[in-house]
Protein backbone atom coordinates (compact mmCIF):
# COMPACT_ATOMS: atom_id res chain seq x y z
CA UNK A 1 0.00 0.00 0.00
CA UNK A 2 1.46 3.74 -0.77
CA UNK A 3 1.53 5.90 1.86
CA UNK A 4 0.02 9.45 1.47
CA UNK A 5 1.43 12.87 2.94
CA UNK A 6 -0.97 13.80 5.30
CA UNK A 7 -4.09 15.60 3.82
CA UNK A 8 -2.78 14.68 0.58
CA UNK A 9 -4.69 12.58 -2.05
CA UNK A 10 -1.03 12.46 -3.71
CA UNK A 11 0.99 9.79 -2.91
CA UNK A 12 3.98 10.10 -0.33
CA UNK A 13 7.44 10.37 -2.91
CA UNK A 14 10.61 9.66 -1.42
CA UNK A 15 13.16 11.14 -3.58
CA UNK A 16 15.91 8.87 -2.42
CA UNK A 17 14.19 5.35 -3.42
CA UNK A 18 14.70 4.51 -6.78
CA UNK A 19 13.29 1.59 -8.81
CA UNK A 20 15.70 -0.99 -10.10
CA UNK A 21 15.40 0.18 -13.33
CA UNK A 22 16.20 3.11 -12.41
CA UNK A 23 19.10 2.27 -10.70
CA UNK A 24 20.31 0.10 -13.53
CA UNK A 25 20.31 2.93 -15.98
CA UNK A 26 21.95 5.48 -13.54
CA UNK A 27 24.95 3.20 -12.83
CA UNK A 28 25.14 2.73 -16.96
CA UNK A 29 25.11 6.70 -16.98
CA UNK A 30 27.94 7.06 -14.40
CA UNK A 31 29.95 3.93 -16.20
CA UNK A 32 30.03 5.45 -19.37
CA UNK A 33 31.03 9.32 -18.12
CA UNK A 34 33.69 7.73 -16.28
CA UNK A 35 34.92 5.99 -19.17
CA UNK A 36 35.22 9.13 -21.28
CA UNK A 37 36.72 10.74 -18.03
CA UNK A 38 39.52 7.86 -18.09
CA UNK A 39 39.89 8.22 -21.76
CA UNK A 40 40.26 11.84 -21.85
CA UNK A 41 42.85 11.49 -19.16
CA UNK A 42 44.84 8.66 -21.75
CA UNK A 43 44.05 5.53 -19.94
CA UNK A 44 44.95 3.24 -22.97
CA UNK A 45 48.74 4.67 -22.17
CA UNK A 46 48.82 3.47 -18.64
CA UNK A 47 49.84 0.25 -19.80
CA UNK A 48 47.96 -2.14 -18.53
CA UNK A 49 46.54 -5.07 -20.30
CA UNK A 50 43.53 -7.03 -18.83
CA UNK A 51 40.92 -8.79 -20.34
CA UNK A 52 38.60 -6.31 -18.13
CA UNK A 53 40.59 -3.18 -19.69
CA UNK A 54 40.18 -4.48 -23.16
CA UNK A 55 36.44 -5.29 -23.14
CA UNK A 56 35.92 -1.99 -21.85
CA UNK A 57 38.06 -0.34 -24.26
CA UNK A 58 35.55 -2.66 -26.88
CA UNK A 59 32.83 -0.65 -25.14
CA UNK A 60 34.46 2.67 -25.38
CA UNK A 61 35.33 2.11 -29.64
CA UNK A 62 31.18 1.26 -29.83
CA UNK A 63 30.04 4.50 -27.81
CA UNK A 64 32.07 6.99 -28.14
CA UNK A 65 33.59 7.66 -24.86
CA UNK A 66 36.83 5.91 -26.10
CA UNK A 67 37.81 9.16 -27.97
CA UNK A 68 40.86 10.93 -26.24
CA UNK A 69 40.20 14.43 -26.19
CA UNK A 70 43.63 15.54 -27.45
CA UNK A 71 42.50 19.04 -28.36
CA UNK A 72 43.30 19.95 -25.18
CA UNK A 73 47.04 19.73 -25.74
CA UNK A 74 49.10 22.57 -25.23
CA UNK A 75 50.10 23.09 -28.72
CA UNK A 76 47.44 24.24 -31.67
CA UNK A 77 47.75 23.83 -35.05
CA UNK A 78 47.72 26.94 -36.98
CA UNK A 79 45.17 28.35 -38.91
CA UNK A 80 45.59 28.33 -42.33
CA UNK A 81 44.16 31.07 -45.01
CA UNK A 82 44.50 30.70 -49.03
CA UNK A 83 44.44 34.10 -51.07
CA UNK A 84 43.60 33.70 -54.65
CA UNK A 85 44.97 36.66 -57.12
CA UNK A 86 43.04 36.15 -60.23
CA UNK A 87 44.26 38.14 -63.84
CA UNK A 88 42.45 38.53 -66.87
CA UNK A 89 43.70 38.45 -70.52
CA UNK A 90 43.99 42.52 -70.09
CA UNK A 91 46.25 42.39 -66.76
CA UNK A 92 43.25 43.48 -64.26
CA UNK A 93 43.40 41.76 -61.27
CA UNK A 94 41.59 40.87 -58.25
CA UNK A 95 42.25 38.93 -54.98
CA UNK A 96 39.47 36.56 -53.66
CA UNK A 97 38.85 34.48 -50.49
CA UNK A 98 36.37 30.99 -50.61
CA UNK A 99 35.06 32.25 -47.21
CA UNK A 100 31.20 34.24 -47.12
CA UNK A 101 29.35 34.67 -44.34
CA UNK A 102 27.72 31.24 -44.16
CA UNK A 103 29.59 29.57 -40.66
CA UNK A 104 29.42 26.13 -42.00
CA UNK A 105 31.04 26.80 -45.37
CA UNK A 106 33.70 28.22 -43.88
CA UNK A 107 34.54 25.45 -41.20
CA UNK A 108 34.65 23.28 -44.43
CA UNK A 109 36.88 25.43 -46.22
CA UNK A 110 39.30 25.71 -43.23
CA UNK A 111 39.34 21.54 -42.97
CA UNK A 112 40.28 21.59 -46.55
CA UNK A 113 42.74 24.44 -45.66
CA UNK A 114 44.27 21.83 -43.34
CA UNK A 115 45.27 19.86 -46.06
CA UNK A 116 47.96 22.34 -47.79
CA UNK A 117 49.91 21.27 -44.05
CA UNK A 118 50.84 17.90 -46.33
CA UNK A 119 53.78 17.93 -47.69
CA UNK A 120 52.74 14.81 -50.26
CA UNK A 121 49.28 16.49 -50.86
CA UNK A 122 49.96 19.78 -51.13
CA UNK A 123 50.43 20.30 -54.92
CA UNK A 124 47.53 18.59 -55.64
CA UNK A 125 45.57 20.77 -53.66
CA UNK A 126 46.97 23.47 -55.07
CA UNK A 127 45.36 22.31 -58.58
CA UNK A 128 42.88 21.68 -57.48
CA UNK A 129 42.14 24.86 -55.72
CA UNK A 130 43.74 26.92 -58.94
CA UNK A 131 41.08 24.32 -61.05
CA UNK A 132 38.39 25.56 -59.07
CA UNK A 133 39.04 29.63 -59.32
CA UNK A 134 39.68 28.87 -63.17
CA UNK A 135 36.01 27.11 -63.51
CA UNK A 136 34.59 29.58 -60.97
CA UNK A 137 35.81 32.64 -63.16
CA UNK A 138 36.22 31.82 -66.47
CA UNK A 139 38.01 35.40 -68.00
CA UNK A 140 41.06 34.48 -65.61
CA UNK A 141 44.00 33.64 -67.79
CA UNK A 142 46.70 33.93 -64.55
CA UNK A 143 45.68 32.53 -60.76
CA UNK A 144 48.20 32.89 -57.98
CA UNK A 145 47.69 30.80 -54.87
CA UNK A 146 49.31 32.00 -51.80
CA UNK A 147 48.64 30.24 -48.56
CA UNK A 148 49.56 31.72 -45.39
CA UNK A 149 49.65 30.28 -42.12
CA UNK A 150 49.11 32.32 -38.29
CA UNK A 151 51.85 31.67 -36.16
CA UNK A 152 50.73 30.84 -32.36
CA UNK A 153 53.14 31.11 -29.87
CA UNK A 154 53.40 28.66 -26.94
CA UNK A 155 52.28 30.00 -23.74
CA UNK A 156 56.27 30.37 -22.53
CA UNK A 157 56.85 32.81 -25.92
CA UNK A 158 53.38 34.24 -25.19
CA UNK A 159 54.46 35.42 -21.49
CA UNK A 160 57.46 36.63 -23.19
CA UNK A 161 55.84 39.25 -25.26
CA UNK A 162 55.61 36.93 -28.49
CA UNK A 163 51.72 37.27 -30.45
CA UNK A 164 50.38 35.91 -33.14
CA UNK A 165 50.97 36.82 -36.81
CA UNK A 166 50.83 35.42 -40.04
CA UNK A 167 53.71 34.10 -41.92
CA UNK A 168 53.83 32.96 -45.72
CA UNK A 169 54.09 29.60 -46.68
CA UNK A 170 54.62 29.25 -50.41
CA UNK A 171 52.39 30.51 -53.30
CA UNK A 172 52.12 29.14 -56.89
CA UNK A 173 51.09 30.71 -60.31
CA UNK A 174 48.94 28.64 -62.60
CA UNK A 175 47.98 30.42 -66.57
CA UNK A 176 44.78 29.03 -68.68
CA UNK A 177 45.11 26.42 -70.93
CA UNK A 178 47.35 27.25 -73.90
CA UNK A 179 49.20 29.64 -72.22
CA UNK A 180 52.81 28.73 -70.98
CA UNK A 181 52.37 28.05 -66.81
CA UNK A 182 55.00 29.37 -65.04
CA UNK A 183 55.28 27.95 -61.61
CA UNK A 184 57.25 29.60 -58.43
CA UNK A 185 57.54 28.12 -55.25
CA UNK A 186 58.75 30.07 -52.44
CA UNK A 187 58.94 29.47 -49.33
CA UNK A 188 59.95 31.40 -46.27
CA UNK A 189 60.80 30.06 -43.11
CA UNK A 190 60.40 32.20 -40.35
CA UNK A 191 59.54 35.35 -42.51
CA UNK A 192 56.46 37.27 -41.08
CA UNK A 193 54.43 39.43 -43.14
Amino acid sequence: MVSTAKGSTMPYYNPFLMTLRHQLWLGIVFFHLLLAVLNAAHMKEWGRKSRLVHSVNIYGYYSGAGNIYSFFAPGLAEETEVIYTLADAAGHQRVLRLENNNHEHNLRIQTIYTFFGIREAKDLFLKCTAAYMFDQHRDAVLIRVLVLGKYIPSMYDFRRGQTCRWRMYFYEDFAKKDQVKQSYEKTYPGKDL
